[in-house]
C-alpha cells in the first residue's frame, strides 16, 4: 500500500480513472481531486449533463475518416472562446502534442467507445473521503452541469466553477487552481 496521505487527482477521462480506483478502494485516498470529469460522458435519458449520443457517433465516426483533423477539433473544445490567446494555444498544443506524439487511432477510437458506454453514478456514494470537483463554467467537452451533479452525489465532495474557463483549467487558471488545491490539500484541516 501507498504510504499516506495519498492525494488522487484525474483530469476527464483521468478523474473517471480515479473514481474507478478510489470508490473500489484499490488505493488508500485521503482526498480526491477531479478537474473537468463527469461519471457520464454521454447524455441519457437520466442524465442530460452528457455530450448527445449522435455527437458522440459522430465524433466516432470522424475519428475513422479524418484522424488528425477531429483530434484538432476536440483539442479546440477544451477552451472556451477567448480564452486564451493564438500564441498560448500554440505553446499549449506544441507541450501537449509532441512530435509522433499522436495517438493511435485504433487506441483513441477504443478509448471514445470506452468513454461512450461509461456510467460510473452508482459509484459515488462508496467514495467517502474529501473531494473537490474543478470545472470551467463554459467547458463544451463535459458540461459544468455535469461537474455540479458529480460534486452534489459525492458524500464529501466541493465543486470550485470557474467562470469563462473550459476544459483545461490548470493551463488557463493556474493561480486559483494552484490556490484551490493548496488549500485543499491542508491535511491538517
Amino acid at each position: 500500500m501507498a504510504p499516506g496521505p495519498v492525494l488522487l487527482g484525474g483530469w476527464s477521462l483521468g478523474g473517471m480513472v480515479a473514481l474507478e480506483l478510489t470508490a473500489r478502494k484499490l488505493l488508500p485516498v485521503d482526498r480526491l481531486l477531479l478537474f473537468a470529469t463527469t461519471p457520464r460522458f454521454t447524455a441519457a435519458a437520466d442524465w442530460s449533463h452528457g455530450l448527445p449520443e449522435i455527437q458522440v457517433r459522430a465524433l466516432r465516426r470522424n475519428l475513422e475518416r479524418r484522424f488528425e483533423t477531429t483530434l484538432a477539433d476536440f483539442f479546440a473544445l477544451a477552451f472556451a472562446a477567448g480564452e486564451v490567446s493564438a500564441d498560448r494555444l500554440r505553446a499549449i498544443r506544441a507541450f501537449a502534442v509532441r512530435p509522433g506524439g499522436v495517438p493511435d487511432r485504433a487506441a483513441a477510437a477504443a478509448c471514445l467507445d470506452l468513454l461512450a458506454g461509461q456510467d460510473q453514478r452508482d459509484l459515488l456514494p462508496a467514495i467517502h473521503c474529501p473531494a473537490l470537483v474543478v470545472h470551467g463554467q463554459a467547458d463544451r467537452v463535459t458540461p459544468v452541469a455535469a461537474g455540479r451533479a458529480l460534486a452534489a452525489a459525492l458524500p464529501h465532495g466541493n465543486l470550485l466553477e470557474l467562470p469563462e474557463t473550459g476544459h483545461a483549467p490548470f493551463w488557463t487558471q493556474l493561480p486559483t487552481v494552484v490556490r484551490a488545491v493548496a488549500e485543499f490539500c491542508a491535511w491538517d484541516r
